[in-house]
């Protein structure tokens, strides 16, 4: 009894035992000082990274130059459209400049210029080959009416 009223006399109060040893886990409050893991991902990533932003950079830039050259194609065909004015130049238009929106226009206005010009059938025939490699095209309906109006004058009623 006397031991332990010595100890308590002393003011020693922590417990000798649990506080040495290196066994003992961090304290609460304590920070771990080390990289995070967002630190370690871009550590351990980091070319595989740059290499992905870079393809990214590559991929927007071919897109916005081949949207940019396909835009100036539509353009040049829509002026070469807005100056042609006879059936040879609406030809023209149409073998130089595929698949534009003014190629197709070219060709709704090559038909009226062949009817005008008293060729019904090959008028008929370019409305034909329009509507049905046009699908998408603004002026689909419009070469619809005119077709039907042509089949109509020309008696074809049913086929109108």
């Amino acid at each position: 009894m006397a031991e332990k009223k010595k100890s308590e006399d002393t003011g020693n109060s922590e417990p000798s035992e649990q506080q040495e040893g290196t066994d003992n886990p961090a304290l609460l409050g304590e920070i771990e000082q080390g990289p995070s893991k967002l630190e370690q991902f871009l550590e351990a990533h980091q070319k595989k990274l740059i290499a992905l932003v870079l393809a990214l950079i590559a991929a927007v830039s071919s897109y916005i130059i081949v949207s940019g050259v396909r835009e100036g194609k539509e353009v040049k065909a829509g002026e070469e459209l807005i100056s042609a004015g006879d059936s040879d130049d609406y030809r023209n238009l149409i073998k130089d400049r595929p698949g534009t929106q003014a190629a197709g226009t070219a060709q709704i206005e090559l038909a009226r210029a062949l009817w005008d010009e008293g060729q019904e059938d090959t008028s008929k025939e370019t409305l034909r080959d329009f509507i049905a490699g046009n699908a998408e095209h603004p002026a689909q309906p419009n070469a619809r009416m005119i077709l039907a109006s042509y089949l109509l004058e020309q008696g074809e009623e049913e086929e109108a």
